[in-house]
């Protein structure tokens, strides 16, 4: 009976190191098979898998973020008060349809308030496919097919800019003073979230938004956006396939393919201090970043920058004088309060419906 007891024990664990065995097969098969569905894009250097993490990516990221620690900006930089505008005096922002809800008012017409002399236009869901279809039809597949409409709305903003120049704007960006200036001393610049975002979120520095942006018509930086869209297409997560990481690697890789260009050079981009365009933080990030820093010495460098960070200058901040713009996070992705809505031509008298 005791032998009995023991073999079927032993007839046991057999049976498990068979199933353990089996299990980890089918694991190595299905990592082979992710390994032949990555592609390299040649073009623009980041290798694109199928599967939902992408350690090339996550380093193309991080290149160089280690070489210098950022500078707190206290003061603006020297700006030209006249001259030739290079990008067009255009604001385009974006919408569902022509109904603004009340949440949105007071930051969209700040844009009109801020710029009475630019034009203004709002492009709805169908105006953006309409674009698409007329001036980049192989977008289409993929433009009709994302999944989320906040893909549609990355995706959408680059093509914009590249067809009509001007300044991009989410709808929960608030203008705070003109940027004349800024459209005179360059042809084409982008905003970038304050250091502590993309440091405690994912070890690295200088993370480019699209929430805000300003090119002119025709840039080459906004043509390989474009074009770089169906490579990230199969991206899960909006971040890396239309969004924000989707635009500071190529950012990284338009600055690569061309070391000497100057970001005052009419085909050059000026990534800008977070201070001007992005001075505030994402409040919602708060409990996460106060967790992040509570583990002390298994942080990076840069990690450790930002904790320091905040607890010199704080959580809770205010734009400074010089900002432009402020992001006010409202994430209208995940949640959306539709009350008091108005038409955009009560909002904005002068605005154009395409």
């Amino acid at each position: 009976m005791i032998f009995w007891r023991r073999c079927r024990h032993t007839k046991s664990s057999v049976d498990v190191r068979r199933i353990a065995i089996f299990v980890l097969l089918i694991a190595l098969v299905n990592k082979i098979a992710r390994m032949i569905t990555c592609v390299e894009n040649i073009s623009i250097s980041v290798t694109t898998c199928t599967g939902l993490k992408d350690i090339d990516f996550e380093t193309k990221l991080r290149v160089n973020s280690l070489d210098k620690l950022p500078d707190d900006i206290t003061s603006e930089e020297c700006l030209p008060n006249q001259g030739p505008f290079r990008i067009q005096r255009i604001i385009h922002q974006t919408w569902k349809n022509r109904t603004i809800p009340g949440s949105f008012q007071p930051w969209m017409r700040s844009f009109w308030e801020n710029h009475p002399d630019w034009e203004y236009h709002l492009w709805t869901d169908e105006a953006s496919r309409k674009i698409i279809k007329e001036s980049h039809p192989y977008l289409l597949p993929f433009f009709g097919n994302y999944t989320k409409p906040i893909f549609r709305a990355d995706a959408i903003r680059y093509v914009l800019l590249y067809e009509f120049g001007g300044v991009y704007a989410d709808i929960d960006m608030k203008s705070l003073r003109p940027l004349d200036l800024f459209i005179r001393k360059y042809s084409c610049f982008l905003g970038q979230e304050p250091h502590e975002h993309p440091m405690l979120d994912g070890n690295f520095d200088g993370l480019a938004c699209n929430a805000f942006m300003a090119c002119k018509k025709g840039h080459p930086f906004m043509k390989q956006l474009i074009e770089s869209l169906p490579s990230f297409y199969h991206f899960p997560d909006m971040l890396a396939a239309t969004g924000p990481h989707f635009l500071t690697v190529n950012y990284k890789n338009y600055i690569a393919a061309n070391p000497k260009l100057d970001p005052l050079n009419e085909n050059g981009v000026y990534l800008a201090p977070p201070e001007y365009f992005f001075p505030t933080m994402d409040s919602v990030k708060f409990g996460h970043f106060r967790n992040t820093c509570d583990k002390g010495r298994t942080l990076s460098k840069i990690q450790q920058w930002a904790c320091d960070s905040l607890k010199r200058r704080g959580y809770d901040r205010q734009p400074y004088a010089f900002s432009c713009t402020q992001h006010m996070y409202y994430h209208t992705y995940v949640k959306l309060n539709e009350s008091r809505p108005l038409d955009i031509l009560q909002l904005i008298p002068i605005a154009k419906l395409e």
